[in-house]
C-alpha cells in the first residue's frame, strides 16, 4: 500500500485553514491560508481545468484581464 503522504498533508492543510475561516470568517488571514493550502495541489489543478472550459473565462485569462485596484482609502 502506496501512502501519498504529501496528499494526505495538504488535504490537513485545507481542513485547518477551512476550519480556522469557519470560526472567524471576517479575517483575511484565514481566506489566504485557504488560497496557499489549495496552491499547487490537485484541487487547483482540477479548478483551472474547470474554469478554462469556459470559453468566456478563457478569453479573459488570454486578454490578461485584471479587476480594478480596490481603493482601501474609501
Amino acid at each position: 500500500m502506496q501512502i501519498k503522504l504529501g496528499e494526505r498533508l495538504q488535504s490537513l492543510k485545507l481542513l485547518t485553514s477551512l476550519a480556522a475561516f469557519l470560526k472567524n470568517p471576517d479575517s483575511l488571514n484565514s481566506v489566504l491560508a485557504i488560497g496557499a493550502s489549495v496552491k499547487d495541489s490537485s484541487i487547483a489543478e482540477q479548478m483551472i481545468r474547470h474554469l478554462l472550459s469556459n470559453p468566456q473565462f478563457a478569453q479573459l485569462v488570454n486578454d490578461g484581464w485584471r479587476p480594478q485596484p480596490i481603493d482601501l482609502s474609501a
